[in-house]
C-alpha cells in the first residue's frame, strides 16, 4: 500500500506538478524580464549550465572509498545553519567529501565569502526525475542533511531508493506552508516526501509541534535546536550523533553491520 502511494504521488509531481511548475517559471521570467527579480533567475540559469560535466570533473579528483556527504542549504540563512554541521563531518570523519548545495542565486554568488567548510559547493539541480538520479549518482553520498524546509521531492526519493541516510536539520514549517498545509492534499503530500528521512530535527518546541501532523512516525521527530545560535551539534550531541551518523568509515566492509541501529534500520546502513 505505502509503495502504491509513493507510485502514485511520484507520477503525479514529475507528470503534472513539474509540468506545469516549469511552464510558470517561463512565464514569470520572461514577465519580470530585466528587473532584479528577473535578473537573479537569469543568474540561477546561467550557474546551472554544464553544472553536471562539472561536478563530474570535481568529484573525480576524490578517491573512490572517500566518505561522502551531501548537505543542502537553500540561501545564505541556511548556510549559516549548515556551517557548524559541516565542521562537525570534517572532525569526526577526517578525508571525508562534504557537498554543499545552494538554490538561490545570492548564497550561490557568496559563498566564496562564507569560509564554508566543504570540499565542493555547487547549486542543486532543477528538480526533475532525471537530475536528481543523475546528482546523486556523482555525488554518491552516504547521508544527506537538508537544512530547514527546502525538501524537494524528486531528490528525496531517489536519495532513498539509493539507500542514502536523510536527516531534516533545522527543520521548521514556513509560515507560508503553514497556511497551506491542510488545503486538499498538501498534508499527505508533505507526509509522502517526509517520510523519506530517518531523523527530523526540529529547530524548537514549537516548530516540532507544527511538524508532527505532517509525520508518519512521529519518532523520528526531535529537537536539537538551532545550529546557528548554538551550534548544538558541535557541543552537545555526541551520543545523538552516534546514533546519526555511521561510526566508522576506515577499512574495507566488515561481515557484521557494525552501524548505529538508527542506520541499520529500513536497510539504510552504508557498509
Amino acid at each position: 500500500m505505502n509503495k502504491l502511494r509513493t507510485v502514485w504521488w511520484m507520477a503525479f509531481y514529475n507528470l503534472i506538478a513539474v509540468p506545469f511548475l516549469f511552464v510558470l517559471f517561463q512565464l514569470i521570467a520572461a514577465l519580470l524580464g530585466r528587473t532584479r527579480a528577473g535578473a537573479k533567475i537569469k543568474l540561477g540559469r546561467q550557474g546551472r549550465a554544464h553544472l553536471f560535466a562539472r561536478l563530474a570533473q570535481q568529484m573525480a579528483a576524490f578517491p573512490a572509498g572517500s566518505p561522502r556527504f551531501w548537505v543542502h542549504a537553500a540561501s545564505m540563512g541556511e548556510c549559516e545553519q549548515a556551517k557548524p554541521i559541516l565542521h562537525e563531518i570534517g572532525t569526526r570523519f577526517p578525508g571525508s567529501v562534504r557537498v554543499l548545495t545552494v538554490f538561490s542565486p545570492s548564497a550561490y554568488q557568496n559563498l566564496s565569502r562564507q569560509n564554508l567548510p566543504a570540499e565542493v559547493m555547487c547549486y542543486l539541480p532543477i528538480d526533475t526525475f532525471t537530475n536528481a538520479r543523475r546528482f546523486l549518482e556523482l555525488v554518491n553520498p552516504a547521508a544527506g542533511l537538508v537544512i530547514r524546509h527546502d525538501y524537494w521531492p524528486n531528490f528525496m526519493w531517489q536519495a532513498r531508493r539509493r539507500g542514502v541516510f536523510l536527516l531534516l536539520a533545522d527543520a521548521s514549517v514556513s509560515a507560508n506552508a503553514a497556511t497551506k498545509r491542510d488545503w486538499p492534499g498538501v498534508r499527505q503530500f508533505n507526509r509522502e516526501v517526509l517520510a523519506n528521512f530517518a531523523v527530523i530535527a526540529a529547530v524548537s518546541a514549537t516548530a516540532a509541534e507544527s511538524l508532527r501532523p505532517l509525520l508518519r512516525s512521529p519518532e523520528r521527530l526531535r529537537i536539537l535546536g538551532d545550529t546557528r545560535y548554538d551550534q548544538v551539534l558541535l557541543r552537545t550531541q555526541q551520543a545523538e550523533l552516534s546514533r546519526i551518523l555511521p561510526g566508522s568509515w576506515q577499512g574495507p566492509p566488515m561481515k557484521k553491520c557494525c552501524c548505529p541501529p538508527l542506520w541499520r534500520r529500513g536497510g539504510r546502513c552504508p557498509a
